[in-house]
């Protein structure tokens, strides 16, 4: 485990709306996994992401904040 968090969001490609926040300890890893579960789950934004990618579109993933793992539900729930 490492000493850091990274607070990631998910944005739109077109308006750059920020859409969705999360954390991971490595963010291009958990997008890849938001990748995999979008066929599978039924969530606003799972629905949001197929939409995206029926129109040939990906949603766009940065990093916003790295902070300390014991600082991270804050952080989160800050941006």
């Amino acid at each position: 485990m490492t000493d850091t968090a990274e607070i990631y969001g998910l944005f739109d490609p077109d308006t750059d709306e920020l859409r969705y926040v999360g954390k991971a300890n490595d963010s291009s890893k958990r997008f890849k996994g938001h990748m995999r579960e979008v066929r599978r789950r039924k969530t606003p934004l799972y629905d949001w992401m197929r939409k995206l990618l029926a129109s040939g579109k990906c949603p766009v993933c940065r990093v916003i904040r790295i902070c300390a793992q014991a600082d991270w539900p804050q952080a989160e729930r800050e941006e």
